[in-house]
């Protein structure tokens, strides 16, 4: 009786001792910096995050927080339970200070994937923006989606969208 006591403790316990584990290497912080983009964003030229004073309008570098934007959103936008980063940053493309990507970058364990990679040229800027539940027109229906809202400015009806649909990100224009 003990033994079968015994067994079944130690039982409990490694379970518990597992499941703490990977919780803990879940909530791990994933540090987005330049080493981290060039190590994953390998046909991009020197990539870097966008930061505020890459913002030459002085109303938008002040006001863009203030509406719910950002540089770097995460959150679970694929809805496999596992870390996703969207970013806006900057890389030495044709267009010296007028080349950005916007990429979605999926985390599992040490594991890193880029899922979404766009890069754009001719604009200075981009803003990002979580909606969850927007209205987006895809194919002739209109669907609800958790939608990445990318601004290439601020105070206007149009942007663009990048949404999950199942199986992968699509591309969308959106009124915002």
């Amino acid at each position: 009786m003990h033994r079968r006591l015994r067994i079944f403790l130690v039982t409990i316990i490694s379970i518990l001792f597992l499941s703490n584990l990977s919780i803990s290497a879940t909530r791990e912080r994933i540090r987005i910096d330049e080493f981290f983009l060039r190590t994953h964003l390998t046909e991009l030229k020197n990539p870097r995050l966008m930061i505020a004073t890459d913002i030459k309008d002085k109303d938008e570098r002040e006001g863009y927080r203030d509406l719910g934007y950002s540089f770097i959103i995460e959150g679970d936008f694929n809805k496999d339970g596992y870390t996703d980063f969207a970013i806006v940053g900057k890389y030495d493309g044709p267009f010296p200070n007028k080349s950005f990507f916007v990429a979605v970058l999926s985390v599992r364990g040490a594991k890193v994937s880029v899922d979404f990679l766009r890069k754009i040229t001719g604009h200075d800027r981009a803003f990002l923006c979580l909606e969850p539940g927007h209205r987006v027109h895809v194919e002739n229906i209109d669907q609800r989606f958790d939608v990445i809202v990318v601004a290439m400015e601020l105070w206007t009806d149009y942007a663009w969208a990048i949404a999950w649909d199942g199986k992968k990100y699509i591309e969308t224009e959106c009124e915002y």
